[in-house]
């Protein structure tokens, strides 16, 4: 097949590349007529999707990384887990946020007994945007939040760049 007869066959959107297709054109259209929930009425008691746990929901925690110029500060939410159950670890540019979890609640009412027990382990791994020196780490952890500060081995040097 010559270039004359693919470029024959290739189909693109109107306007170039990064136009939206027709069927993008009208989800966005019937998305803007009908407001957001609007299944919802349909359902006659059945459960939302947003109030269906999702099954990996709370086994990542949310690491925030934060790059300065002498540091590197890292802050995890890690709700319900204990100092002693807390591993953290650092190889290369990787770092490593383990945490194992541990829940019981009981009630007694009359007849009725419950007892639930759930277990559950926690990781996330995250790539460093630099080289840092973990012998000279700071950890803080209260409240469920793990803040970390990793001195940089190099320190970045800013430049300003012209612009012709």
């Amino acid at each position: 097949m010559g270039d004359k007869e693919k470029k024959a066959t290739r189909r693109e959107a109107p306007g170039g590349a990064g136009a939206l297709t027709p069927f993008a054109d009208m989800e966005r259209f019937l998305e803007g007529m009908m407001p957001f929930g609007w299944m919802r009425r349909m359902r006659r008691g059945w459960p939302a999707w947003e109030d269906i746990e999702l099954p990996f929901e709370d086994r990542v925690p949310r690491v925030d990384v934060i790059e300065h110029d002498e540091a590197i500060v890292v802050h995890a939410e890690l709700p319900g887990v204990t100092k002693d159950d807390l591993d953290v670890s650092l190889a290369g540019d990787r770092l490593t946020i383990k945490a194992k979890t541990r829940h019981e609640s009981e009630e007694t009412k009359g007849e009725y007994h419950r007892r639930e027990i759930s277990r559950g382990e926690l990781t996330r791994t995250v790539r460093l945007p630099a080289s840092v020196d973990a012998d000279k780490a700071e950890a803080k952890f209260a409240d469920g939040l793990l803040e970390l500060t990793l001195p940089k081995t190099v320190p970045a040097q800013r430049q300003s760049i012209q612009l012709d």
